[in-house]
């Protein structure tokens, strides 16, 4: 969220990765809106949304839930009132948290939110809290969905790499700025992962790095 953070040995993050294929949602926004409108949208969605990330971890790590809601706006209580019922459902056992991670040989790095057991299973599994808007149509849903899937594949090849196992599993769990929720589930990254180290060498040919 927000600018991309910076990895050691100057990796490129997952996200710039997949972000190299073109967003023709965001082309529209901005299209319609104007550069300066939308930048000063972005930057207010993307506190709306790091807020609520925040607020999220907190209650993953225990901490109750009228102590991590603390500062939150209505809207945003809402939205993480959604992603703490999730929890209830789910009961994650967190392994790792907002941990960065590093793949030494395809050079990349990125921060998945979470890595953990969910209902009492031992199998890892990502999960990944989105803030964003919902996708206005089937085609947006597909695109985007198809990302989430690389992101997701990306971080699981350099968790492997970092901890050998394979966590070939996620979840998108999506409390959204118009106030829907939605669950995204990718039961098999083995294709995505593929995938996105076909990217990962898109990317080195078009950044040079």
């Amino acid at each position: 969220m927000g600018r991309p953070k910076k990895y050691k040995h100057n990796f490129p993050s997952v996200t710039q990765i997949v972000d190299i294929i073109d967003k023709p949602g965001l082309r529209y926004w901005y299209g319609k809106y104007g550069i300066k409108e939308c930048e000063a949208k972005k930057r207010s969605s993307q506190k709306i949304g790091h807020d609520v990330h925040k607020a999220i971890e907190r209650f993953v790590k225990g901490v109750p839930f009228d102590e991590a809601r603390e500062g939150l706006n209505n809207d945003q209580l809402v939205m993480l009132s959604y992603l703490t019922d999730w929890c209830s459902k789910n009961d994650p056992k967190p392994i790792k948290m907002e941990e960065a991670l590093y793949s030494h040989v395809y050079k990349f790095a990125g921060t998945p939110d979470l890595v953990c057991s969910i209902n009492g299973r031992k199998t890892p599994i990502l999960v990944d809290w989105k803030t964003d808007s919902a996708p206005r149509d089937k085609a947006e849903a597909r695109e985007r969905n198809a990302k989430y899937l690389w992101q997701m594949a990306g971080y699981s090849i350099a968790y492997e790499e970092t901890y050998g196992v394979c966590v070939n599993s996620g979840i998108i769990v999506r409390a959204s700025k118009d106030l829907r929720f939605e669950e995204v589930k990718f039961p098999r990254l083995a294709e995505g992962r593929r995938e996105f180290r076909m990217l990962r060498e898109i990317y080195r040919r078009v950044k040079g790095k």
